[in-house]
Formats: C-alpha cells, structure tokens, sequence
C-alpha cells in the first residue's frame, strides 16, 4: 500500500485546497494509521501555502508542493512506508518546477533564481525512496 498511500495523502491535500476537511481520503489515511499529528501539518501546511499563494494573486496548481514540504516533518515510519519502492514524479508539477527556473534565470532576482532551483532539487531529492528534504530556512538579505 506504500504507493497507494502516498497517492491518499495526495488526495486529502487536494481535499483541504477544495474544502472537503473530512472528505473519504482523510478517513481512509485515519483507518491507514497516520496520526493526528501529521493530519494537522498537512492541513497547517496546506493553509498557509494556500495563504501564501493568495496573497500573491496565485492558485495552488500542485499537492505535491505540499507533501513535498510536509514529508520530511511526518513520522519518519509512516514517511518510509508512504515512499517504499518508488521514485515517483508528478510530470506536470515537474514541468511547472522547471519552467519557474528557467523564467527565473532569465531575470536578475538571484534570490528567485536560488528559490526555485531550490525547490526543483528538493522535488527530485524527495521523490527518491529514502531521501527526505528539508526546505531552506536561509534568510536571504534584502538590499
């Protein structure tokens, strides 16, 4: 089920974005045993992603720009059984990731530059079996 759960978790962040807080992929991650403690970060994180996208006159497109912040924060049993045996990619959230870099690249914002190659790595790195990414903390100073 380790795929098929990590494809739940999926399922309940689009839940959350949609509104539907107790929608069946919640309940099947309840019956699966993901403790309340990971159900409340994937919402808290859910809502202040969609928060932050708000604000900046955007829309949340992907679930996986949650998990893959949420992963590495989740009990690490549960993490390993939701990734073992695969290497999985979203290949339309993949394709978002790079053309962000590749517009980033073409302007001369280096702190956008190094945020959005950051977070295509962290992508690539977290849908490897094994591997858990921690998004960077480095504050970047303003000039």
């Amino acid at each position: 089920m380790g795929e098929g759960k990590r494809l739940v978790v999926l399922a309940h962040i689009e839940d959350i974005v949609s509104g539907y807080n107790d929608a069946p992929a919640k309940q099947s991650l309840i019956r699966a045993g993901i403790s309340n403690e990971d159900l409340e970060l994937i919402k808290c994180e859910t809502r202040h992603l969609l928060e932050s996208y708000k604000t900046k006159g955007q829309t949340l497109l992907y679930p996986e720009e949650v998990f893959q912040r949420v992963q590495y924060k989740m009990e690490f049993a549960t993490v390993g059984e939701l990734n073992k045996n695969i290497a999985y990619t979203n290949s339309e959230y993949l394709r978002h990731l790079l053309e962000l870099v590749e517009a980033a690249s073409k302007g001369n914002d280096t702190p956008e530059k190094r945020r959005t190659l950051e977070n295509l790595a962290q992508y690539l790195f977290s849908s490897v079996e094994g591997l858990y990414v921690e998004p960077s903390t480095k504050t970047v100073p303003t000039s």
